[in-house]
């Protein structure tokens, strides 16, 4: 509730100028005014609290459904649901428009506010019953908020499943090596990540095959560009969230004897290595989808390069931000500063790629993953003597 209360601050500052020049034309008084915009504060209270009634309630389902998995699992099942709710929510709306229902004049808060301005613009004084709904809204809502919130409270935690993927498998002698196994199979079990990311490549393959479908060989240059940009961007997600998963397991971590840069070698060594070859891999399989010819030795070089750039980045962010998996609020600030560190980062790769041979922009690279590497190195033995 405190960051849904801060959400609401923050909109109606955003959209408070535009309620007001729209009410200076309506020439209401000024108690008049004050109370419209109080009513958009609870219209948009409403639209937040509907919100939080359609997440909370695809949670409860998720952890039924996931009962006695793993939170990976529980988290993936969420995410389907949650996927699943957009679509059938856009189909049904869809549905309704398309017969020709009139859902604007239904009893809506939005409908409720719009009646209730008018009706104090043209003095009709059925402006009381609009009112009364609309505080009804509020308050059954935050009933429906309150009573999802009560019987989650009440849910026992399960236990997870006794079956863990890859649990088999015997870690090498080598400390690096060892860090760099845990780090393969936590990434390999983060069942979330991985289906957003399927689904992000289902749309980018759909796309692709309906350019080839439609012959619309105009957008192949554009669309190849995009695989070619976008697919270290999509997989960056795995490095980003690498050391926000050792979160809530420092203080385990730091009575091992493990030194800070055995630790950070063996967290980059998965994501530098294995993650480039799966983009290559992933680009050459669009690239035949979509029927573009199969990249060059140069081209797949730079793209590589251009993978290992971005996931070095990638890294580096979330260990200046770790972020606890478990929060939505912590994912969503280090995705925030990763996508603003690679705006600038796309236009400059971009130029030096067109300036630059690849033997220098494949150095340059490599010298910049040592730099992130030094980087990482400095923020994690900071954050050990803090």
């Amino acid at each position: 509730m405190p960051v849904a209360f801060l959400m609401l601050l923050l909109i109606l500052a955003v959209f408070l100028p535009v309620l007001l020049v729209l009410l200076n034309g309506l020439s209401l008084p000024l108690h008049q005014q004050f109370g419209a915009t109080l009513l958009y504060a609870v219209v948009l209270s409403c639209a937040i609290l509907v919100g939080m009634v359609w997440q909370q309630a695809i949670h409860l389902l998720a952890s039924w459904a996931a009962k006695g998995r793993t939170a990976s699992v529980q988290r993936l099942f969420h995410g389907a649901l949650f996927l699943s709710s957009v679509f059938v929510g856009l189909s049904w709306g869809g549905w309704i428009l398309q017969r020709g229902w009139d859902i604007w004049s239904a009893p809506l808060p939005g409908t409720l506010f719009s009646k209730t301005v008018l009706s104090w613009a043209t003095e009709s004084g059925t402006w009381l019953a609009d009112v009364g709904l609309l505080l009804g809204w509020l308050s059954g809502l935050l009933v429906w908020v309150g009573l999802l919130f009560h019987f989650d409270s009440k849910q026992r935690a399960d236990d997870a499943s006794e079956r863990v993927w890859l649990s088999s498998l015997s870690f090498p002698r080598l400390q690096l090596f060892s860090v760099a196994a845990l780090e393969w199979r936590r990434g390999f079990r983060d069942a979330e990540t991985h289906f957003h990311t399927t689904v992000s490549l289902f749309f980018l393959a759909l796309v692709g095959g309906i350019i080839r479908l439609g012959d619309w060989n105009l957008y192949l240059p554009l669309y190849e560009m995009i695989l070619f940009f976008g697919l270290p961007f999509l997989l960056s997600i795995y490095p980003l969230m690498a050391r926000g998963r050792d979160v809530s397991a420092r203080d385990g971590f730091r009575l091992l004897p493990l030194p800070t840069h055995i630790y950070i070698g063996g967290k980059m060594l998965p994501y530098l290595t294995a993650l480039p070859l799966m983009a290559w891999l992933l680009l050459i399989a669009l690239q035949i989808l979509v029927g573009l010819p199969l990249p060059s030795l140069t081209k797949s070089l730079s793209f590589l390069m251009h993978a290992l750039l971005f996931l070095a980045t990638a890294f580096v962010v979330g260990t200046a931000l770790p972020s606890d998996e478990s929060k939505f609020t912590g994912k969503w600030m280090v995705n925030l500063v990763f996508v603003s560190v690679c705006l600038p980062l796309f236009y400059g790769t971009g130029v030096l790629q067109a300036r630059w041979s690849t033997g220098v922009y494949a150095a340059a690279v490599l010298a910049y993953v040592l730099i992130a590497y030094l980087v990482a190195f400095l923020l994690e033995r900071g954050r050990e003597h803090a």
